[in-house]
């Protein structure tokens, strides 16, 4: 199996959006997950086996990337796979990730700037979210994460 990507450092915080607006839902017993994106115009499917470190998720950054999105990035966090941070997820609550994305053109650096203005206005410094994120990513590395491809 080949290991994903790292993702871009603000799929972090767009995982912690998702799981504090309540667009994820698991289905364990499946081993997977629906999670809508933030303006719920697209529904992502993630597909999982934790027993050998594998997951999939049919979100853009997965597919055209090989990186782990967010989508993914979520589950894990429920699953209790990755650290999850509730008080800064309810400072990224309702951010319209996909509008501010477009109108940046993915220049995540520019999206980056407008949550930490918002999470800021909350009393979430751009520290705790910097440090929040690195500690993800250093998760990820180390777990080594797989493309779960499924066996027909």
């Amino acid at each position: 199996m080949t290991n994903w990507k790292l993702p871009d450092k603000i799929k972090v915080l767009e995982a912690l959006g998702v799981i504090a607006d309540g667009r994820l839902k698991i289905d364990q017993k499946n081993q997977t997950a629906t999670c809508l994106s933030s303006d719920k115009s697209k529904t992502y499917q993630v597909k999982y086996d934790l027993k050998h470190s594998a997951i999939t998720s049919d979100d853009n950054s997965a597919h055209w990337q090989g990186k782990l999105g967010y989508p993914a990035i979520a589950t894990l966090m429920e699953l209790g796979e990755l650290a999850k941070d509730d008080r800064l997820g309810e400072a990224l609550k309702d951010i319209p990730w996909k509008e501010l994305n477009t109108q940046f053109k993915n220049d995540y650096n520019k999206t980056l700037a407008v949550v930490y203005t918002i999470a800021k206005g909350l009393d979430v410094s751009e520290k705790e979210l910097n440090d929040f994120m690195e500690k993800v990513i250093g998760e990820i590395k180390d777990k080594e994460y797989k493309q779960l491809v499924e066996v027909n």
